[in-house]
């Protein structure tokens, strides 16, 4: 059985880890060019500094926009370039390193990345159809969702809950496309708007091509990373949000950060809710189908059936989703699309 190391542990990976014969190989940990954490599903997480010190048979590059670059500094460091096995797939590839990928479900990836194709040009498409019946929209919008940015179904279900909630006062957290839809509507109505950032520089590239009118409030918060026993896992937050939350009875509620992470994600304003919520009030939290997210939704839910607040859920999406957690008022939001969970 081959020992591998993996380059990568991003979206490529998660493509890669599909088509992976698990069951076939020895995983002797990741690397990372700048660890983020110990640890990752029970392996190791190296910095490239310590592979000298790593035994292995091979290292799979899991990332295509930085390969040639990976691959010059391990050859550098002294690791052969037959030891070196690229993450970009073609069947060159898959055939040449038959120990490690299945050719079945290489095929299988293939024929679902034409259907997500598919799918996203209807998103797309029906996100761009309803948009232009908004008046507060501006139709020379740029937007580029998908990939680590929430999606067109996402941005769409947004727009419809702007349109029906009319909410007052906004918490965003994580500054990105859906800022763009919402700062459309801000400018148009009269409201509050606070957003949560974990990056100064992040906020600055983003206002160079967005304009963010004075009256938002954007809280730069940086990220804070702690140990939970009770998750074995390292989890991201963001710093003094009790700041933020205070008093206020948000209407709408658009969740797109922090940083993912194990055990338990994105649950920042966990110990506010329900209490900070309006009346008439939605919430829309991203990236669902990961475990991270599920954890946070559970909790939450959990809390508002404590408080005895009335809600109706509802989970959008395939491969990446996004949950929907309402008043019962605003039920045709859980209908837009898809069967209601």
């Amino acid at each position: 059985m081959k020992k591998v190391l993996v380059y990568g542990m991003g979206e490529c990976f998660l493509e890669l880890s599909q088509i992976i014969r698990w069951d076939n190989i020895d995983m002797a940990g990741f690397v990372q060019t700048i660890p983020s954490s110990k640890a990752r599903g029970g392996n190791p997480v190296y910095s490239p500094e310590e592979i000298a010190n790593i035994e292995f048979d091979y290292i799979l590059v899991a990332t295509t926009e930085y390969e040639e670059e990976i691959r010059k500094k391990l050859e550098e460091i002294g690791v052969e370039s037959t030891k070196i096995i690229s993450g970009r797939l073609n069947d060159h590839t898959i055939l040449e390193n038959s120990f490690l990928f299945d050719r079945a479900n290489y095929v299988m990836l293939q024929n679902t990345k034409i259907l997500n194709n598919v799918r996203f040009a209807n998103e797309r498409n029906l996100f761009w159809d309803y948009a232009k019946g908004i008046r507060w929209m501006d139709p020379q919008l740029a937007l580029t969702p998908g990939g680590w940015a929430v999606g067109y179904d996402y941005l769409y279900v947004l727009c419809r809950a702007l349109e029906i909630v009319k909410p007052d006062h906004i918490l965003e957290a994580g500054l990105g496309q859906s800022s763009k839809i919402i700062l459309n509507y801000y400018k148009a109505h009269s409201c509050r708007y606070d957003i949560i950032e974990q990056s100064q520089e992040w906020h600055d590239f983003f206002k160079k091509e967005n304009d963010i009118p004075q009256g938002v409030n954007v809280h730069i918060r940086p990220l804070c990373t702690a140990y939970n026993k009770f998750y074995d896992a390292e989890i991201n937050s963001y710093s003094e949000v009790e700041t933020i939350v205070g008093n206020n009875k948000f209407s709408l509620i658009s969740i797109d950060g922090p940083w993912g992470c194990e055990g338990l994600s994105r649950g920042d304003l966990l110990p506010y809710l329900p209490e900070c919520l309006a009346d008439n009030f939605v919430i829309m939290l991203d990236d669902y189908n990961r475990a991270g997210e599920k954890e946070m939704i559970r909790l939450l839910e959990a809390r508002m059936r404590d408080a005895q607040v009335s809600f109706l859920k509802k989970v959008y999406g395939s491969k990446k989703q996004f949950c929907l957690i309402t008043s019962p008022n605003n039920s045709f939001l859980c209908s837009l699309y898809g069967v209601t969970d």
